[in-house]
């Protein structure tokens, strides 16, 4: 009997060692898994953070284009349709003319009266 008590002993530290031994690993594991959760948490804030201002910068830029090619977009012309090229050739180039022989007669008229006086 004195034995199996002490057998029996042996096997309850034997138990208790590797419980103990147990739950140091436990631990240690769950503060591993608690700082991997607060890295991916920050890392999520940061890729939501990016994402958005990355977001928002291309809107802005698209905004950008969208807002030039409305405003300019008629001076895009292909120049291989040789009469679409022709045609805004020729309408820019007058308008040209016309812009300035308006500042030129202004220029001559303005000397004009500066010389009457």
């Amino acid at each position: 009997m004195q034995a199996y008590l002490k057998a029996l002993d042996d096997y309850n530290k034997q138990v208790t060692t590797l419980r103990t031994k147990w739950q140091a690993d436990l631990a240690a594991y769950q503060a591993k898994v608690d700082d991997y959760k607060t890295a991916i948490q920050a890392y999520q804030d940061k890729l939501t953070a990016l994402e958005t201002d990355r977001a928002t910068a291309v809107g802005s830029a698209e905004s950008l284009i969208k807002r030039f090619y409305d405003s300019y977009g008629w001076t895009f012309v292909n120049q291989r349709d040789r009469a679409a090229y022709l045609g805004t050739l020729v309408r820019t180039w007058v308008a040209q003319l016309i812009i300035i022989s308006v500042l030129f007669l202004g220029t001559v008229i303005m000397q004009r009266r500066w010389d009457v006086r």
